[in-house]
């Protein structure tokens, strides 16, 4: 089970890649324009301060990530196999198995005490 899980996660992280974007700093006499977003925007301050850039790191789709093929087939219906089809049937089979053999469940535990092993204490 260990295996399958690694298996089918391991695409998952080859669908992203790192990217460092440099972004001109403001006030710069030869920058140039770039998208402003705030999100993520680190300075690194061992630089030259004459450095006109700045430097930000995204997280990019791959060329995989982009395929409508790999979308399709395993973000959407590999996912409803194995997230829903799977974790459904187990869910009722272990479910369903309780109820039917209580006895022989792992989850039940011992027997209750019956009435007779019960020891009656007089109250003080």
């Amino acid at each position: 089970m260990v295996v399958f899980a690694v298996l089918y996660t391991l695409p998952k992280f080859f669908e992203l890649r790192l990217e460092r974007v440099a972004i001109p700093r403001a006030g710069a006499s030869n920058a140039t324009t770039a998208a402003t977003d705030l999100n993520a925007t680190a300075t690194f301050e061992d630089e030259a301060e004459e450095d006109p850039v700045e430097y930000r790191t995204d997280l990019r789709p791959t060329a995989m990530r982009k395929n409508k093929v790999y979308i399709v087939l395993y973000l959407i219906w590999l996912n409803l196999f194995v997230q829903v089809r799977i974790a459904r049937r187990l869910f009722v089979h272990h479910f369903t198995n309780f109820f039917r053999h209580p006895d022989r469940h792992p989850l039940r535990g011992a027997d209750p005490p019956q009435l007779q092993d019960i020891q009656h204490h007089p109250s003080v």
